[in-house]
Order: C-alpha cells, then structure tokens, then sequence
C-alpha cells in the first residue's frame, strides 16, 4: 500500500522529500527562439486530488530522460524533484512555487482515478477584466465567439508571426483574443474553451 502523499498547496521550498501524485493537464515543448526545431524545455501544468495546480520543467538537459515518458492526461507518482519560487511574467498557475526535474527524479505511471482530468476552474469575462496587470497566470473561460478578424502578421526582431484576433462574449461581457502561432485553423463563430492570460 502507498504511503500518503504530499498535497501540492503544501509544496514550498526549504523541504526536499516531496512525494506527491498529480495529473498532467497541459504538457508542451518550448524551443529556442534563435533555433525554432531544437527544444530547449519541456514545461506541464500538473494537478492533485484537491484541484490544487503547479507549473513543473525539464530542462534541455534532461529531456532525454523524460521526453517519451511523460504523457499529457496521465497520472504519476512524483518524487526528488527541486522546488523553486514562481517568477517571471509568464506563469501557467496561481502557485507561489514550481518544480524542477532533476537527474535523480522519479517519475511513476500509477492509478489516479480521483484526480480531475480537466482542472478547469471557470471565470468570467468580467472577473478576468477586474484582475488588472497583476494577475499574469491562465485562467479558463468559456464564451462565445462573436466576431473574427482577418489573419495578420506580426513582425517582431524580424520575427513574421501569424495572428487572428477574436471576439469572445458570454453573460457578463466581451474580450478580444490574440491567437498567435496558428497553424492553418478555420474558425467560426460559436462555443470555444480557451486558456487566457
């Protein structure tokens, strides 16, 4: 029988025996600016059974590693790994602290029927648009898309990005969207779920 868990509103730095079993809910690679086809990191969103989220990285080093092992919607058991503090202006959760995997990280398939598959935690328009500048981590929110732009590009550094702007409208108001990087998508007005800064 396994020993209890850690629960992840408890994971904060100082301490290094965590033990904890989470979900990934999002799982991507980030690649370097300068050299798009070489991946730098592989960066999750990851939740527990009391719906408490954590952002958590592999660094390029260790990407072979845990590249193929890591699968998004699975569970785990999760062990020696390095807890930092959440900085920075682009962060995926509300959690003070990340995690970093190290060599000796242990990362375990197992069994997690109790865990949310899908962490939404639904705001908004209008709570999303009361947050102001200090609120720099997703949230979800679930409208209806009332308007599309045509298909821009953005040119930054030199950089040609692709980019369409929506409309996003439910009960209590209207946003506008930035969809940046887009493959070849056809949108049409209707019901979307989208994770927004």
């Amino acid at each position: 029988m396994d020993r209890a868990f850690d629960t992840l509103a408890s994971v904060c730095s100082g301490k290094e025996s965590w033990r904890i079993k989470v979900r990934v809910l999002r799982l991507w690679s980030v690649c370097s600016f300068m050299k798009p086809e070489q991946v730098i990191s592989l960066e999750m969103v990851l939740i527990d059974d009391k719906g408490v989220k954590i952002h958590a990285s592999v660094r390029r080093q260790l990407l072979y590693l845990f590249n193929l092992k890591i699968v998004e919607g699975d569970v785990y058991k999760m062990s020696f790994f390095t807890v930092c503090p959440q900085s920075g202006i682009y962060r995926t959760t509300p959690h003070q602290f990340k995690l970093d995997f190290e060599m000796k990280t242990k990362f375990q398939a197992c069994e997690g029927n109790t865990i949310d598959h899908f962490g939404l935690s639904l705001s908004t328009i209008a709570q999303i648009s009361a947050y102001g500048l200090a609120h720099n981590f997703l949230v979800d929110v679930v409208g209806l898309i009332t308007g599309i732009s045509a298909e821009r590009e953005y040119i930054r550094d030199g950089k040609v990005t692709r980019m369409i702007v929506v409309e996003l409208t439910e009960s209590s108001g209207k946003c506008e969207c930035a969809l940046l990087n887009l493959p070849k998508l056809r949108f049409s007005e209707g019901k979307y779920l989208f994770k927004m800064f």
